[in-house]
C-alpha cells in the first residue's frame, strides 16, 4: 500500500484535492493491484506536500469517507502537524 501511495505522489506531488480546514492538506486515491482495481476501489490517503526543493511528505491511509469525517480536535491536530513541518 505504501509503494503504491509513494508512486502516486512522486508521479505528481499536487494531485488529489484540498480538504478545506485543513492547511493545505490535500486527499487523493492510488490503486490497489493486489486487489486489482482501479483509484476507485484502491486506496485512500492524505498528504501535505512540503516542496519540490525538500521534496518530503507526510501521508497518511484512509477509510473510506475518513476525511470528511474528521472533527474539530483531529482537524486542528493534522493543521497542527502541517505547522511544525512547515516549521512556523
Amino acid at each position: 500500500m505504501l509503494r503504491a501511495i509513494q508512486g502516486d505522489l512522486l508521479a505528481n506531488p499536487s494531485r488529489g484535492t484540498v480538504v478545506p480546514g485543513l492547511a493545505g492538506i490535500r486527499k487523493a486515491r492510488a490503486e490497489n493491484p493486489a486487489r486489482g482495481k482501479a483509484k476507485r476501489g484502491g486506496f485512500r490517503y492524505m498528504y501535505y506536500f512540503l516542496g519540490v526543493r525538500r521534496r518530503n511528505l507526510f501521508a497518511a491511509p484512509l477509510r473510506q469517507r475518513s476525511a470528511e469525517g474528521l472533527n474539530e480536535r483531529q482537524k486542528a491536530a493534522l493543521r497542527a502537524v502541517v505547522a511544525e513541518l512547515k516549521g512556523t
